[in-house]
C-alpha cells in the first residue's frame, strides 16, 4: 500500500463505516460473516475487513437490536439479517444520505480540490448536471421491475452519456 492509499484509508476512514456497510449489505440480502467480507472487499482496492473487525461490529449491531442471527445447515451456520428496527435504521440513514447529497458545499469543497482551475459558473452548470441525474434516479424508484421502463430508462440514459462524450 502506498502513502496516497494510506492516507485516504485513514482520512477517509473505512473501517469507521464498517458498521454501516454491514446493515446495507444485509438489507440487500440475509449473509454469513465470510459473505459479509468478500462483500466489502470486492467494493474497496485498499481495504479487507478482518474477521477482528466483522464480528465485534456484528455483534454490537445484535446487541442494538438491528440485527439478527439463525443458524442454518448441517453445520448451523450464523447467517445475519435485519430485525425490523434494522430495516427503521435503513430507511433513515437512506434519507439523511439522500439529503446530504444534495448538499452542494460538500461536492463544492471536492471538486475545488479536485478542478481548483475551474470557474465557477462551470462547477455551478456541473453541480445542475448532478441534481438532475439525482432526480432522474429518484424517478426511476419502483421501476426496475418493469421491463418497458427499465427499457426507456436506459435508452435515455445512454442517449445522455453519448451526448456527453468529447
Amino acid at each position: 500500500m502506498n502513502s496516497v492509499e494510506r492516507l485516504l484509508k485513514r482520512q477517509f476512514n473505512i473501517r469507521g463505516m464498517l458498521t454501516f456497510w454491514i446493515i446495507f449489505l444485509l438489507h440487500k440480502k440475509p449473509m454469513n460473516g465470510y459473505e459479509i467480507v468478500k462483500a466489502i472487499e470486492s467494493s474497496t482496492v485498499y481495504w479487507k475487513p478482518t474477521a477482528g473487525a466483522v464480528y465485534p461490529a456484528l455483534h454490537r449491531l445484535k446487541k442494538m437490536g438491528f440485527i439478527k442471527i439463525e443458524k442454518t445447515g448441517k453445520r448451523e451456520q450464523k447467517v445475519y439479517s435485519l430485525t425490523e428496527s434494522g430495516k427503521l435504521v435503513i430507511k433513515q440513514m437512506k434519507e439523511h444520505i439522500a439529503k446530504r447529497s444534495r448538499d452542494s458545499r460538500i461536492r463544492r469543497i471536492m471538486d475545488s480540490l479536485i478542478w481548483p482551475d475551474e470557474p465557477e459558473e462551470i462547477r455551478e452548470m456541473f453541480d445542475k448536471l448532478f441534481i438532475s441525474i439525482s432526480d432522474f434516479r429518484n424517478s426511476l424508484k419502483g421501476k426496475y421491475k418493469d421491463y418497458s421502463s427499465m427499457k426507456k430508462a436506459k435508452m435515455r440514459l445512454n442517449k445522455i452519456i453519448e451526448e456527453l462524450k468529447v
